[in-house]
């Protein structure tokens, strides 16, 4: 998330330190401002592996193995651990390959066939979704929150304790579970965007707390801040603060604490008529006192530090983790990119669920290459910037994305072999071309490559087989063409198609050009 000013600060800032070791995700959404200085870097460090061995130098190591998510055993019987369908959904949106099949669990989820880690809801207007959004977290087991029942949605969030019969949050654990369920949108004030979800929750479950302060207001603080923010609303906090006064619950003082941006906690309490005391979920037994003015109280200052954050945007959320997540796609929307889509995707411990404008079958566009973010950025730290247009009249940077001799855009440096090998010995295809069947599922070969009086061949590329959740997506995948007439080639093809895959492993260190070109020539 650093810019490049940024990290040019840090650098200049430490002195006598040997090694410097910076940690993220650089498939997430680059920062907001200028550069893409952990892309560059791992473009760069990736770029001086060793190809003959598959080491890696320049000090660059890669978790290969989600920690946030637990994998799941295997579908039917056995205890063999399987990827999820959320992760291999959001591994679909990466920016630097994708596993095998990724659209084989996509499909799944819409036919309703997933493993529950993430499901799809379809909406058309922003009413439409309020009701599906409203609808979800009153039906969701885990939730249950009961339109006009404050105290569900506040026990939702982790409230334990009781206060005057309703349901209040225990001192010292206050922000506990506030991280238990997050709505994320992309957009702020349009239709799926902040402002209507967070005004949506707090209609829909607070509106007696907001009625009961009116008439009370002498025992209990007015709405703060451009937000209305309640005693015990969830808040975020969107300013960094430094040595900041807090109450610490186990000794009774004062001490001084640190607040970052985009810290989420619950507003447990209430200071003098005047402000809200917060508690974070990753400070547990501080309390932090803000002020109207904090609040953005007179809404024409712009120095809001604290939010209402029932719903927050996807670029706040970026660094969180939350247990259930619901996650608003807008369609169109000019923020959406493959990089926004896997950072929403991957902040659920548990469960995602999508709430799609429009056809979800829409979705697999924003998965292409030409969409990234990333790829927008002409700012390199290694190398000069490669600059062209695609089709569609975006400017991306050449060295950030993956092209072909053909001139199309693919997701990895292996599917640029493939393509090009094909391209070099005078075979026509099409690039990820959706292919729909009549019953309406649909999947998207690698390559679709049509014959002249011949069947049609459809090539997959395989890398990532070492896994074994993306591996069983594939076979799944074998198994829907084998279903709709599309065989293998090897056995004469299907009265659909035929299919054709090439792979490659880890151990094997990477994809043979050679083979790729065998395998064209001998079968095609």
């Amino acid at each position: 998330m650093l810019t490049e000013e940024m990290l040019a600060a840090l650098i200049d800032s430490v002195t006598g330190v040997e090694r410097l070791v910076l940690c993220g995700d650089h498939r997430q959404l680059p920062p907001i401002g200028a550069g893409r200085p952990f892309a560059d870097l791992v473009a760069h460090l990736r770029d001086m592996s060793d190809a003959a061995t598959g080491e890696t130098g320049g000090g660059f190591a890669e978790l290969v193995i989600g920690r946030r998510q637990k994998p799941l055993t295997a579908r039917g019987a056995g205890t063999a651990p399987v990827g999820r369908d959320d992760l291999s959904v959001a591994a679909w949106f990466s920016v630097d390959g994708s596993p095998p099949a990724a659209d084989e669990a996509y499909a799944r989820v819409l036919a309703g066939n997933g493993d529950g880690t993430l499901s799809v809801v379809s909406w058309d207007d922003e009413d439409d979704l309020h009701q599906k959004v409203v609808e979800f977290l009153a039906t969701a087991p885990e939730l249950a929150l009961i339109p006009g029942d404050p105290d569900t949605l506040k026990r939702s969030l982790g409230a334990a304790g009781t206060y005057k019969g309703r349901a209040s949050f225990d001192f010292g654990v206050g922000g506990e579970g506030a991280e238990h369920w997050q709505i994320l949108t992309p957009v702020r004030s349009r239709p799926g965007g902040v402002s209507g979800l967070n005004r949506l929750v707090r209609r829909t479950w607070r509106s007696g707390d907001a009625t009961l302060v009116r008439r009370m207001w002498r025992v209990f603080p007015p709405p703060i801040g451009a937000d209305e923010v309640l005693f015990h609303d969830k808040v975020m906090c969107v300013r960094n603060h430094h040595h900041r006064k807090a109450y610490e619950v186990a000794s009774g003082k004062n001490v001084e604490g640190d607040v970052a941006n985009g810290e989420i906690g619950m507003a447990v309490h209430w200071a003098k008529n005047k402000g809200l005391k917060a508690e974070f979920s990753t400070q547990q037994g501080l309390q932090f006192t803000f002020w109207a003015s904090d609040l953005n109280a007179d809404r024409e200052r712009a120095s809001e530090t604290l939010a209402l954050a029932y719903a927050v945007t996807v670029h706040k959320a970026q660094g969180s983790q939350f247990d259930i997540t619901l996650v608003v796609i807008p369609n169109p929307c000019p923020l959406l990119s493959p990089e926004l889509i896997y950072t929403a995707l991957t902040r659920q411990r548990t469960r995602a669920v999508l709430f799609v404008q429009g056809d979800p079958n829409d979705l697999r566009l924003l998965a292409s290459p030409s969409q990234s973010e990333t790829g927008r950025r002409l700012t390199c730290l290694f190398r000069a910037a490669d600059p062209f247009q695609t089709a569609e009249g975006r400017v991306l940077d050449g060295s950030h994305v993956h092209r072909t001799a053909n001139g199309e855009m693919v997701r990895s440096k292996s599917e640029v072999i493939v393509a090009d090998t094909l391209y070099r010995v005078g075979i026509k295809y099409l690039y990820e071309q959706p292919l729909r069947m009549a019953d309406g599922s649909i999947r998207s070969p690698d390559f679709t490559i049509h014959r002249s009086g011949r069947p049609t061949v459809y090539w997959e590329h395989l890398g990532m087989l070492d896994n074994a959740g993306y591996r069983a997506d594939w076979e799944a995948k074998r198994v829907w063409y084998a279903e709709h007439g599309i065989l293998p080639l090897t056995d004469g093809g299907g009265e659909s198609g035929a299919l054709v895959w090439s792979t490659e492993k880890q151990e094997t260190a990477g994809i043979n050009s050679q083979q790729i070109e065998e395998l064209a020539r001998q079968f095609l």
